[in-house]
């Protein structure tokens, strides 16, 4: 005979574990403030991450999502399109479907926040410092040197400086340093743009110099005789400096 029926509700013990090994870090990309992060799945199962924007940075975009092995390391992205970032936090959303043996799947959540530290792109250009003039003789041509400042003081990230038309003169200045490079001036002038991560930060225009000074180191001398019944002026020139030069000479009397 029947001695009842009993019905026991099932039951789960399943928990889950997090990856507790993370960080966040800004870099400057074209101009512009980039967070980078990086999880390591430290757990025994696989999981899905995702790195969300911070709050108060309006339509920024959170990062792809990685589906992460255990052991695995991801990379995440945010790019804020900002040159100025305040201090705040991303968070890592990790997320895993479990679906245990005579039981529907069910899905579980982990939010990490992360903090970071404000990031600040503000590159500059202080005007030109020009030096001396100075001649060369043997080119015939004065030119004066220039020197061009790139300033990155005010920025928590290192910036590339570049100048138009002279790859000789690009230089990556380090978060809050300055660097300056040297050029030259001739008689034409030049005009220097300068740009930051390829975003024009100022137009120095430098006019021409002229240093030239003229040497009239000469020996001069001058006869007079009578000719034919006038008086004829002879006289006589000797060039002692390191130019040629053209000569004529005129009487007092026009």
């Amino acid at each position: 005979r029947s001695a009842g029926s009993f019905t026991v509700q099932g039951e789960s013990c399943y928990v889950p574990s997090w990856s507790q090994e993370f960080s966040v870090a800004s870099q400057n990309v074209g101009g512009a403030v980039r967070l980078v992060g990086t999880l390591t799945n430290t757990t025994a199962e696989a999981m899905d991450v995702r790195m969300l924007a911070p709050a108060g940075l309006g339509d920024v975009k959170d990062s792809d999502k990685l589906t992460l092995a255990p052991g695995a390391t991801g990379t995440f992205t945010i790019d804020t399109g900002r040159a100025q970032v305040p201090a705040g936090e991303v968070t890592f959303r990790q997320y895993r479907w479990v679906t245990e043996i005579g039981a529907p799947g069910k899905g579980f959540t982990q939010n990490q926040p992360v903090p970071f530290a404000a990031a600040s792109l503000a590159p500059k250009s202080l005007p030109p410092v020009v030096g001396q003039c100075v001649f060369d003789p043997d080119a015939h041509a004065s030119s004066a040197p220039v020197t061009l400042t790139f300033d990155n003081s005010g920025s928590t990230l290192p910036v590339q400086f570049t100048v138009a038309g002279r790859d000789d003169l690009a230089r990556t200045v380090a978060a809050g340093q300055t660097e300056t490079v040297r050029t030259s001036v001739g008689a034409q002038g030049a005009t220097f743009t300068v740009l930051a991560d390829g975003v024009q930060v100022a137009n120095h225009a430098v006019p021409g110099v002229s240093c030239y000074v003229p040497d009239w180191t000469v020996k001069a001398s001058a006869t007079s005789a009578v000719v034919d019944r006038t008086v004829r002026l002879t006289g006589r020139l000797t060039n002692s400096s390191n130019e040629s030069m053209q000569v004529s000479m005129v009487t007092p009397f026009g």
